[in-house]
């Protein structure tokens, strides 16, 4: 019986079959909706009779009929006589992409458009980029991200800011996307009228980013005054706040737009920020395979630091995390390997243990298979091991009031060499 899991390889074959001989088609694009369900879109040669065309497509359709409630006729063509059927192929013709995980077919192009509702970040192998290239003048933008929680993500974040924040000169952005559990305003002492939340969901409807009562730096005598704390909620977690996040729309960008929702808006919101002239903007991104991660780590960020502990439940997901970020990236991925709550006798087996399965990953997923991996003691390389040494204090914090910074001295000295590195 076709499955979900299966139907892409079955249509492959059955497509292959049809045009084993001389093929009426330059180009064959699926399109796999909401439900996995198909469509087909085919481009003809310029100079394949008509008549032939439609005898092939005809063809095409009875083949796929053995999909069952997989394939949905009819196979539209791009060169349709129907002006509306010809339109609607073409427009979703050209969002199509190159289909690059299928077997080829002689003389045919094949493509493909995937249809979700959500994790397009995490799915889509297109190159990405930052929000905007690194140079000397311009803010570097940094993501924090854990695929587990719980680990300390957050307090590293804001260990890095504060560090950042010695410098009189820096003046530093922190911004909570942990938009369903969060945590940095009350970490910070932060309380505002409006959170990150609302700069999304009234973006959708404006297209403006208001950052009025937004942000707070935060509050007690022991916190520099040169960061500023933008927080997921301005208010209560309420009923309305589950409403707001009700709205937030991560599914593919509509015809003739670039982005979807959700990163048009951060990306304006960064803008805004890059125009206040912070030196420096830390991400708070949510943990797991979670649309607002994976727009962070893929969209938007120069550098992802990763905080992770070594468990079983870790591995799966820092493979999943750097190899998506290798596709979409590309050379260019620039990551920062934290081991939380490390232990503090750096002879301690769990500091050979860490670095070992997480140069095995890298090794797998993130080095190409054509050069020669840099080696497993290189500390100049991305996959270099940065401890966070375990603390009593840490672990029992409330807030971040007199945190204890040392903890973090050498994570944020290692973003720091990373921005430098990437800046141009």
């Amino acid at each position: 019986m076709t499955t979900f899991s299966s139907v892409l390889s079955e249509f492959h074959a059955l497509l292959a079959s049809e045009l084993s001989t001389a093929s009426p088609f330059s180009e064959v694009t699926v399109i796999r909706d909401l439900k996995g369900v198909l469509r087909v879109i085919v481009k003809p040669n310029a100079t394949t009779p008509s008549a032939t065309t439609a005898t092939a497509i005809a063809n095409l359709e009875t083949a796929l009929a053995n999909l069952g409630a997989w394939f949905v006729a009819p196979v539209l063509s791009t060169a349709s006589r129907d002006a509306v059927h010809r339109g609607i192929a073409s427009a979703l013709h050209q969002q199509a992409t190159a289909w690059t995980h299928a077997a080829t077919i002689p003389n045919v192009i094949l493509k493909k458009l995937e249809r979700r509702l959500t994790k397009d970040s995490w799915t889509s192998d297109e190159e990405k980029a930052p929000a905007w290239p690194l140079k000397k003048q311009t803010p570097p933008i940094v993501a924090f991200f854990s695929f587990k929680g719980g680990v300390g993500r957050t307090t590293a974040l804001v260990g890095c800011a504060l560090l950042l924040a010695q410098d009189s000169e820096n003046k530093v952005a922190v911004v909570d996307l942990d938009l369903e559990a969060p945590g940095l305003g009350p970490f910070l002492n932060v309380t505002t009228t409006r959170g990150i939340l609302d700069v999304l969901v009234d973006h959708a409807v404006t297209g403006q980013v208001d950052l009025n009562a937004a942000s707070s730096p935060p509050q007690g005598n022991a916190f520099p005054t040169n960061v500023m704390v933008f927080p997921a909620s301005g208010g209560a977690i309420d009923d309305e706040y589950v409403e707001k996040l009700g709205r937030l729309d991560f599914g593919r960008a509509a015809i003739g737009t670039a982005d979807p929702p959700v990163l048009g808006a951060l990306k304006a919101l960064l803008d805004a920020l890059k125009r206040d002239m912070y030196t420096h903007i830390l991400l708070d991104a949510r943990a797991g395979l979670h649309d607002l991660g994976g727009l962070a780590l893929h969209g938007l960020a120069h550098i992802d630091v990763i905080v992770a502990r070594p468990s079983e439940q870790t591995w799966p997901g820092l493979r999943h995390a750097l190899g998506h970020l290798r596709r979409v990236r590309g050379e260019t991925m620039d990551v920062v390997l934290a081991h939380a709550q490390a232990p503090r006798d750096v002879n301690a087996p769990e500091h050979r243990d860490f670095s070992e399965k997480t140069y095995e990953i890298f090794t797998d997923v993130v080095y190409p298979a054509s050069a020669s991996a840099p080696a497993q003691e290189n500390g100049d390389a991305i996959h270099a091991v940065i401890p966070i040494l375990k603390s009593e204090d840490l672990l029992y914090l409330k807030t971040a009031e007199g945190m204890p910074l040392t903890s973090f001295e050498k994570l944020n000295a290692r973003i720091v060499e990373r921005i430098s590195l990437a800046q141009t």
